[in-house]
């Protein structure tokens, strides 16, 4: 079992958002400025990006952070449930072998 935290980042200082996105294996956001916290995000970390537009403003930054597994939600599939657990069944079965995850803080 993996444990989901939900955090509303923009009540986070900046300092937390850093400590909380380097222990974190999957990061979900929309595009754009609040996803700049994922380069943070451990190697193998995957990235889930929500755009609402056909031209990604931001694709060529997620495209050089080589050491992170970016995924792009189209529109389409926000609401889809069933493509999205896949999509994240495989995200984690990905990011495992980069480092553990736990079911539990650590320090």
């Amino acid at each position: 079992a993996h444990r989901i935290r939900v955090k509303d980042m923009a009540r986070l200082s900046f300092k937390e958002q850093a400590e909380l996105s380097m222990e974190t294996a999957i990061f979900v956001s929309n595009h754009g400025g609040g996803s700049s916290t994922s380069i943070f995000l451990p190697k193998g970390a995957s990235v889930f990006l929500y755009h609402t537009q056909k031209v990604k403003f931001d694709r060529r930054f997620f495209e050089t952070l080589s050491y992170l597994q970016t995924v792009w939600v189209h529109p389409d599939d926000r609401n889809d449930t069933v493509k999205l657990m896949g999509m994240v069944e495989a995200a984690l079965e990905a990011t495992s072998g980069f480092y553990p995850i736990y079911d539990e803080p650590h320090n």
